[in-house]
């Protein structure tokens, strides 16, 4: 018994011409595309362009059509080997007309008589057979009328400017004018290369390679086949700080291996040849920057094109300044560089917005002069980027009466006091430490792969969560907060920074109501931490009272606003009673300095009369204060 060998072959189904019409949309563009590009192998010189109020006719002087087995030859494109080797030529685009159907007019170079033929959809399909017929066109060329799609589409005159903008031959085309009477008007297409934007062009064995800056280039089309132009993805370099950024485009002949898909050519082939193409794109791009002089590129793009053959310097050695940020995401910084200083240093904090605020004041206060620089990761490889020292992280130290609170991370919770750790810290365990001795910032800072601290003595640091400013923690020198070295402004200008973030819940007030509450309730906090809570409250009334309320009293009246279990009343008042008080209060404070400078001339005396008359005028002062006269 043997074995019986089975094998394949490739085949087309007859029925496959029965679906020819799907090949294509049917859509004037394609159809005028494939009709140009059928001209261009013909040979032809001009091709013109008619549209009626029923048809349009599309003529080339080209060399005609030979044999009319050819055109209907499904894949079978009947060019010359040459044309057929370079372009690959699919041999279906007369059959963009399939659902349309065509008349064919064609005179053959060297011949006397032309032939034609109609073309209806089921000749497409290979359902019924078209008669050839002898036509004594006087010119050689070709000429394909078809009829217009009134609901598809629109005018010639408008896809043409779209399609054969980078078209090598000369595009006539005639419209029906508008006017009565005046017949048809000539138009010659607008034509442009299709490098014409770029800034450097190379040259490869299949075409053109164009080196275009980004922002002077906005269309989508990246590659140029003759006047059709497809949108392959193209290499693209970007540099940093605003430096241009550059993609390639392709002026594409044909050959080289490169391929478009068939039948409608829309895009490459991602074989061997495109990968190639892709590289010396990239290539171009490098080689164009190199000559433009220094460059931002990234450290990957800079290895990429030293792989590719290009000679670049390391990127210029410059950084954007530090600048600590906010925890408001809608907070944005310009994006500057700068030149790296010799004493430059990065701030290379993975942190929370509080840490840097905090650490930015710490530096500040003890008189830190170095330059600061945000990281740049991409540039991580560069060597005079990773020579750079960088702060890698910031721990806190709070003293007070010889104990010390320590902790690195504000918004965690977890601190040691006195070398024992606490996970979540009670308000008692933090209560103790909040006048602080002192407050130091504990930087840790790495170069070249060695670390060290530095400590910088500063005046306050927050800790907590910061949902809302009362759960805030606020650690301040008590030195400080004597001296009134910090105001409420100040104190919650930092707060906001280093907390506020707007909810973007769909119930959620807009972004300016929840900030303006945020920095109500940080200054209420701020006035409660340096001047107490029932100081804070009153400040904190009547400052927003000034800003909101004040313009809206009358200047020669006195408005008195009384608030009680959250009761509001607001009234008119006569000046009386309540200013004989205040003179009253002020006549007696003004007699507090000649009784204190008699008492001390006096002091070593027995007279009482005077040390009787200053209390009394004390608890004058504390009644009228205290307990004013009613009106």
């Amino acid at each position: 018994m043997t074995d019986e060998v089975k094998t394949i072959t490739a085949s087309i189904d007859p029925d496959a011409l029965d679906k020819t019409s799907r090949f294509f949309n049917a859509s004037l563009e394609d159809i005028l595309t494939e009709l140009l590009q059928n001209a261009r192998r013909a040979g032809a010189a001009t091709v013109t362009v008619t549209q009626s109020l029923t048809e349009i006719t599309v003529a080339d002087d080209g060399g005609g059509i030979d044999d009319p087995d050819n055109l209907l030859a499904f894949g079978g494109s009947g060019w010359a080997p040459a044309i057929a080797g370079l372009e690959d030529p699919a041999g279906m685009g007369l059959f963009s007309l399939s659902r349309r159907g065509c008349r064919i007019h064609t005179r053959p170079e060297g011949v006397a008589v032309g032939w034609c033929a109609a073309l209806t959809p089921d000749v497409f399909r290979g359902k019924t057979t078209a008669r050839i017929d002898k036509a004594y066109k006087p010119e050689y060329g070709t000429t394909i009328t078809f009829p217009i799609d009134h609901g598809l589409d629109g005018k010639a005159e408008a896809t043409l400017h779209r399609i054969a903008r980078h078209y090598p031959l000369p595009v006539i085309c005639n419209t029906k004018s508008a006017r009565e009477g005046e017949g048809f008007q000539r138009i010659e297409v607008e034509r442009e290369d299709f490098l014409e934007p770029a800034v450097a062009i190379a040259r490869f064995d299949a075409g053109r390679i164009g080196v275009i800056p980004k922002q002077r280039f906005s269309k989508d089309l990246t590659l140029n086949f003759h006047g059709l132009t497809v949108s392959p993805s193209t290499p693209r370099v970007t540099q940093r700080f605003g430096r241009p950024s550059y993609h390639a485009i392709y002026d594409f002949h044909g050959g080289g291996g490169l391929e478009l898909v068939l039948p409608a050519r829309k895009e490459l082939v991602r074989n061997k040849a495109w990968r190639d193409l892709q590289r010396r794109g990239r290539r171009a791009i490098f080689r164009h920057i190199a000559a433009s002089g220094d460059h931002t590129l990234d450290f990957k793009d800079y290895k990429a094109a030293r792989e590719l053959g290009v000679d670049l310097p390391e990127a210029i050695a410059r950084l954007t300044p530090y600048t600590p940020p906010t925890n408001d995401h809608q907070d944005g910084a310009h994006v500057t560089e700068e030149p790296i200083e010799d004493d430059g240093m990065i701030v290379a904090l993975d942190d929370e917005a509080v840490v840097h605020r905090c650490l930015a004041r710490a530096l500040n206060n003890a008189g830190f002069d170095g330059k600061l620089y945000e990281p740049c990761s991409a540039y991580e490889g560069y060597d005079w980027y990773d020579a750079l020292p960088r702060i890698t992280a910031v721990s806190w130290a709070v003293q007070k009466n010889g104990s010390d609170l320590c902790f690195d991370d504000p918004e965690e919770g977890h601190v040691t006091i006195d070398g024992d750790p606490y996970e979540k810290p009670s308000e008692s365990d933090l209560e103790s430490y909040l006048d602080a001795d002192l407050i130091k910032a504990v930087v840790t800072i790495e170069r070249d792969g060695e670390q060290r601290t530095a400590c910088f003595d500063t005046d306050i640091v927050l800790f907590g969560e910061g949902w809302s400013p009362d759960e805030i923690t606020v650690f301040i020198d008590k030195g400080v907060k004597e001296n009134g070295g910090l105001d409420p402004d100040e104190l919650s200008a930092l707060i906001v920074d280093s907390y506020f973030c707007p909810s973007d819940d769909a119930e959620a007030n807009s972004y300016q109501t929840q900030r303006r509450d945020y920095e109500i309730a940080a200054y209420a906090r701020a006035c409660d931490v340096l001047i107490g809570k029932e100081a804070g409250l009153i400040a904190f009334i009547r400052d927003h009272a000034n800003e909101h309320l004040s313009w809206t009293c009358p200047s020669n009246r006195r408005v008195v606003i009384a608030i009680e279990d959250f009761k509001v009343d607001v009234a008119f008042r006569e000046r009386g009673a309540e200013d004989a008080a205040d003179d009253l209060v002020a006549a007696l404070r003004g007699t507090l300095p000649y009784l204190e400078a008699h008492m001390a001339m006096t002091a070593s005396s027995d007279d009482m009369g005077d040390r009787i008359a200053y209390d009394r005028a004390l608890a004058a002062i504390e009644k009228a204060t205290v307990s004013p006269p009613d009106a």
